[in-house]
């Protein structure tokens, strides 16, 4: 059963992790981006995490990283293709870190934790 994200949680996540925008984790190189402005109107994309929540919630979970590990990104477009609306990069990070998948919080699209 998927589970309900509730903008406690999101919160939560956000603030123990003030990197995540919507745009992904911190900035792109030479990239110019308002990481605090786009930090901040990730709290408002509760309906963005859920729908990223529940397609994560229905995919196989790899019990560890591997180099077939996806994206934040590759799966952005996932959720996207499966039949949701536009989400961005960061509310798929965020719902990952709320369900505790495995993910490398390195650079702006991470891996998590399904295989590609």
């Amino acid at each position: 059963m998927p589970t309900a994200i509730t903008q406690e949680a999101l919160d939560a996540v956000l603030d123990a992790h003030p990197k995540l925008n919507d745009n992904g984790y911190g900035a792109a190189r030479g990239y110019d981006y308002d990481t605090e402005a786009g930090h901040q109107r990730l709290r408002g994309l509760l309906g963005e995490v859920q729908q990223c929540a529940d397609w994560l919630h229905a995919q196989p979970w790899q019990s560890r990283l591997t180099s077939r590990s996806i994206t934040s990104y590759g799966a952005k477009h996932a959720v996207e293709r499966a039949g949701a609306d536009y989400v961005c990069n960061g509310a798929l990070i965020a719902a990952a870190l709320i369900l505790d998948m495995p993910i490398k919080l390195e650079g702006l699209n991470p891996r998590i934790g399904i295989a590609g």
